[in-house]
C-alpha cells in the first residue's frame, strides 16, 4: 500500500461532493488492508464493532459498488470540472452534458474499467485473497441499474434539454468571438438561433410582458454583430459587458439578453467559495449557529482585512460609538 493512498480524518465532518471520488478511490485502494486490520482487531479484542464492520466490507456488494462508483464518479466529475471556473464557456455546456449522458448510457450497457477488473478478479468468490460473502449477482445487477438510472435522471433534471438549447443560442447570438470574419457570412450568422431566442424572450409569459421586442431585435441584429466585430470580437462575457454598458442605448433588446446571459447560474465557483468561507468560521459551536449569524460571519470572512492590517483601535472606537453601554 503506497503512502499516497492513505487517507486520514481528524474528526467527523461533512463530505463535499467534489471529494467523493478521492474518498472512493481511497477505500478501493485500502479495502484489503482495512479488512485485515478489522480481522486482527476482532481476534485480539473480540470487538463487536470491528466484527460488524468487517462483515459489511466482506459482502460482495461492497467492493462491487466501490468499483462501480469509481467508474461513475470519473464520468460525473469530468463534467463537474467544466463548471469549476469563474468564467464558464457556455458554448461547451451542451456538448459536455451530452458526453456525460452518453458515457452513463455506456455504463448501463456494460461495466466500466474499474468494475470490469473487479468482475474478472472475483469470479471464484474471492477478491485479493479475501473470501466474499453473500454473493447475489441478481440483486447487485438490480441495484446497479437503479443507481445508474437515478444518476442519469438527476443529470437530465439539472440540465433540461430545452434550457441547454437556449443557452447555446444565446452564445451563438451574443458571443462575438464566434462570429465569422467575412461580412457575407456575418449577415447570415445566428439567424436561426435568433428566431429561437425571439420565441423564448419575445413572447409574453403569463402576466409578464415580453423581455424584448422581436421586430426591433431582428432589425438590430446585423448592426449589433458588425459593431461587436469591429470592437475586436470580444469573448461572450466581454460582448455582454459591452452591450450592457456602452452599447446598451443603441441595442436595448440585446442589452436585456446580455443581462440575462450574465446571471445564468452555470459556475459552481460561488458555491465553492461559500464552503471555503464556512471553514473560516473558527468556533466550536459552528454547527449550532443560526442561519443569520452564519451569514454575518461568512460576510466578515469574505470582506475582512487580515489580522496583520486590521485596525483594532478604530474598530474599538466605532463599536463604542454604536450604542451607549452601562459601565460596570
Amino acid at each position: 500500500m503506497d503512502e499516497h493512498d492513505l487517507l486520514s480524518l481528524k474528526q467527523p465532518s461533512a463530505t463535499r461532493w467534489l471529494s467523493l471520488e478521492r474518498a472512493v478511490k481511497g477505500m478501493r485502494a485500502n479495502w484489503v488492508a482495512l479488512v485485515l486490520e478489522l480481522e486482527e482487531e476482532e481476534a485480539a479484542r473480540d470487538c463487536p464493532v470491528a466484527k460488524g464492520l468487517r462483515r459489511q466490507l466482506q459482502k460482495s456488494t461492497f467492493p462491487a459498488l466501490t468499483h462501480l462508483l469509481t467508474d461513475v464518479l470519473s464520468v460525473v466529475n469530468r463534467m463537474n470540472l467544466t463548471f469549476q471556473k469563474e468564467d464558464v464557456n457556455i458554448s461547451s455546456i451542451q456538448p459536455v452534458v451530452n458526453m456525460t449522458l452518453a458515457s452513463l448510457d455506456d455504463l448501463i450497457s456494460e461495466p466500466g474499467v474499474a468494475e470490469r477488473k473487479f468482475n474478472e478478479a472475483s469470479q471464484d468468490g474471492r477478491f485479493c485473497g479475501i473470501t466474499l460473502t453473500q454473493p447475489d449477482a441478481q440483486a447487485f445487477s438490480k441495484l446497479r441499474s437503479q443507481y445508474l438510472a437515478e444518476i442519469t435522471k438527476s443529470v437530465k433534471k439539472r440540465f433540461p434539454e430545452e434550457h441547454l438549447g437556449i443557452i447555446a443560442d444565446l452564445d451563438t447570438v451574443l458571443n462575438a468571438s464566434r462570429y465569422p470574419t467575412a461580412d457575407s457570412a456575418l449577415k447570415t450568422h445566428g439567424l436561426e438561433a435568433l428566431e429561437r431566442v425571439c420565441d423564448q424572450y419575445g413572447s409574453p409569459r403569463g402576466a409578464a410582458a415580453p423581455l424584448v421586442e422581436n421586430d426591433r431585435m431582428q432589425r438590430d441584429f446585423l448592426p449589433m454583430k458588425r459593431v461587436l466585430a469591429g470592437s475586436g470580437n470580444p469573448s461572450f462575457r466581454g460582448s455582454c459587458r459591452l452591450l450592457i454598458t456602452s452599447l446598451g442605448e443603441m441595442f436595448p433588446d440585446f442589452r436585456a439578453l446580455a443581462e440575462v446571459a450574465l446571471v445564468i447560474p452555470v459556475s459552481s465557483v460561488a458555491a465553492e467559495r461559500g464552503f471555503s468561507l464556512q471553514n473560516k468560521i473558527k468556533t466550536a459551536t459552528r454547527s449550532r449557529l443560526s442561519e443569520a449569524k452564519a451569514q454575518h460571519l461568512m460576510s466578515i470572512a469574505s470582506a475582512a482585512e487580515s489580522i496583520d492590517t486590521f485596525d483594532y483601535t478604530q474598530a474599538s472606537a466605532l463599536f463604542k460609538s454604536m450604542r451607549p453601554r452601562r459601565k460596570v
